[in-house]
């Protein structure tokens, strides 16, 4: 075995101990996937630089850590400021053996107004079978557009969402076959998540974070200072309390603070992990 392997190796042996039983739980109804919410931030609280820049957040362990989590969810979802500013690849490659892209998660990006490129890198890996078909969700009327017809001879599914809101986004998904999302941001993403309630309740609107069954979030000992993007959140899922990101309200406080609980703590490196999930009740 290769030393770059054995590296690989034990971060892989790390990664599965911290994340047993990480995805064995089930949503709050059959009619979505179970979501869990990840991303890296800098212990000042931000995730991204000045206008959405990026900044390399993760150090190699936590990173391993990640792509090795991308492995137990059947689609990985980010917003399409993240697709415009970083070009992912989202896919699970940081493993001792890399898994063929038939069994790779599925990219899926929030695209509300439909600006993903057609040369992006997610079709480019799709066209040369390097990687899944990437899912693009946007508002209804576009798909038929020349933007849409760009995408789609590019390679892309498009899937129009009505209203765009979460539990229909999250439906439609279920629809197509995912049962473990994994939604990674931008900050949009991240706060409208937190935000976003389900109308499977009694009363037909559940509490707001309801739509999250796993909270993983890797804090990096950078600070990237205040003309950085943050994320607004409420204060249940603030790892490190003095730093100056948004807040969300009080009132949303009330209504999601109850809802999660720490179940881990690990170090990976330098950068501290945090897993919270849903309080059973």
């Amino acid at each position: 075995m290769t030393d770059e392997r054995a590296l690989l190796q034990r971060r892989y042996e790390q990664s599965s101990t911290f994340l047993r039983g990480s995805t064995s739980g089930e949503p709050s109804t059959s009619k979505r996937p179970y979501v869990t919410l990840t991303f890296a931030q800098t212990v000042d609280g931000y995730i991204s630089g000045r206008k959405g820049r990026q900044l390399r957040l993760s150090g190699d362990e936590s990173m391993a850590m990640t792509h090795y989590l991308r492995t137990l969810h059947d689609a990985i979802l980010v917003g399409v400021g993240t697709l415009l500013n970083d070009d992912p690849r989202l896919s699970a490659r940081l493993l001792p053996q890399i898994p063929p892209p038939d069994s790779q998660p599925r990219p899926v990006i929030l695209d509300t107004q439909l600006r993903s490129p057609p040369t992006c890198r997610l079709l480019k890996n799709y066209q040369s079978g390097q990687g899944r078909q990437p899912l693009f969700l946007c508002r209804t009327g576009l798909k038929g557009s020349e933007q849409g017809k760009s995408l789609e001879a590019a390679g892309a599914t498009i899937v129009e969402v009505t209203g765009m809101d979460w539990p229909s986004i999250l439906s439609i998904l279920h629809s197509l076959g995912v049962k473990r999302l994994m939604v990674e941001g931008g900050a949009q993403v991240i706060e409208s998540l937190f935000m976003a309630r389900s109308t499977s309740s009694a009363s037909g609107i559940g509490r707001a974070g309801d739509l999250i069954d796993q909270l993983i979030v890797t804090v990096s000992p950078n600070f990237a200072g205040s003309d950085s993007t943050g994320y607004k959140s409420p204060k249940w899922s603030d790892p490190v309390p003095d730093k100056t990101k948004k807040q969300a309200s009080a009132e949303e406080e009330e209504q999601t603070g109850a809802a999660f609980q720490v179940r881990k703590k690990d170090w990976f490196g330098d950068d501290a992990v945090w897993i919270w999930t849903r309080a059973k009740t």
